[in-house]
């Protein structure tokens, strides 16, 4: 099983709408219809980003993780910490900002600089 597949069950099994996708998985919401919630695949230096769509300007809020299976741990951090079965939109987004300002991102900047120093 790879890491997109483990991620997805892991997301599945927290009861959060969840497609895999060719280039990752993106996650569904009640409250759209028309579009995904999120999208979450490669970005180029290897990381893995999330694209949230968001009633702001600009339109997406981006965030970055080393492996699929650690945003499907953020991604369900978020939806838990806002305390509801049926979390909305905002509520998550608020969430996913709050939990992305104490992420410990060494790791993760030590990827990206490997990538620039090809």
């Amino acid at each position: 099983m790879n890491d997109v597949e483990q991620a997805i069950i892991f997301l599945r099994d927290a009861d959060i709408a969840v497609e895999a996708q060719a280039y990752g998985f993106s996650l569904k919401h009640s409250e759209l219809t028309d579009r995904d919630f999120a999208q979450c695949g490669f970005d180029n230096d290897s990381s893995i980003s999330l694209s949230v769509n968001i009633d702001e300007d600009p339109p997406v809020s981006w965030f970055f993780r080393i492996s699929f299976v650690e945003m499907a741990k953020f991604i369900a951090a978020a939806y838990q910490a806002t305390g509801k079965p049926d979390p909305s939109r905002k509520n998550i987004i608020k969430s996913m900002r709050a939990l992305d300002k104490i992420y410990d991102d060494t790791e993760l900047n030590e990827m990206t600089e490997q990538f620039m120093a090809r």
